[in-house]
């Protein structure tokens, strides 16, 4: 069981890095191509969700905003509906109970992932037979990696956009925190800072 264990990993880890080259090469230019409606549906998702945390703001329910993070959810890659959840929080973060969240569809970045499952499982096969099922979600979760690395880049692409075209938004007087933290990771797990945004700067 270890002795296939190992071998397994030794041989899907370097398929997956190879693969992810070359397909990401036709995500990136649906995403050139498409780059109005990708835009569209962010900012759609994103002010809808933070204009909600300014309402409860007028009604006293809750602080000024301290974080804004973009999760992947591990359950995305099981219902084959991509999702990115984005929160808002004030400064207690996940105990801010008046928290706001919508789930933004990401279906244009994730579009090409069944797929290249497929292909990928069907590439080891020669060398790993009957592949079992737990061995399957290993591939798919070890190879989601890549396309949230993917996802990153574009919010940052996009949020740095956003934070140009409209500072007054990000200046709205007892909104946000001098400090505002912009996180991106799996939610509930382990975060990356996107970006540190101090009042009056635009970084």
């Amino acid at each position: 069981m270890r002795n296939r264990e190992e071998e397994f990993m030794k041989i899907v880890d370097p398929v997956l890095s190879e693969h992810f080259q070359k397909s990401s090469q036709e995500t990136i230019r649906f995403c050139e191509q498409h780059s109005r409606e990708v835009a569209g549906s962010f900012l759609d998702a994103f002010y809808g969700v933070v204009n909600r945390a300014f309402l409860l703001q007028t009604r006293q329910e809750k602080g000024k905003i301290k974080y804004l993070q973009f999760s992947h959810l591990y359950s995305s890659l099981f219902l084959k509906k991509y999702l990115m959840r984005i929160d808002v929080w004030d400064e207690r973060l996940y105990s801010d109970t008046s928290g706001e969240e919508v789930y933004w569809n990401v279906d244009c970045i994730y579009q090409m992932f069944e797929e290249d499952i497929r292909k990928i499982k069907k590439r080891i096969e020669w060398s790993i037979p009957r592949i079992r099922e737990y061995e399957t979600d290993y591939i798919r979760y070890a190879y989601a990696s890549f396309y949230h690395g993917l996802m990153k880049a574009l919010l940052k692409n996009m949020l740095e956009a956003l934070l140009m075209d409209n500072p007054d938004f990000w200046e709205k007087e007892g909104a946000w925190e001098d400090e505002v933290q912009i996180l991106f990771g799996e939610y509930m797990g382990q975060a990356d800072v996107l970006y540190t945004l101090s009042r009056g700067d635009d970084r």
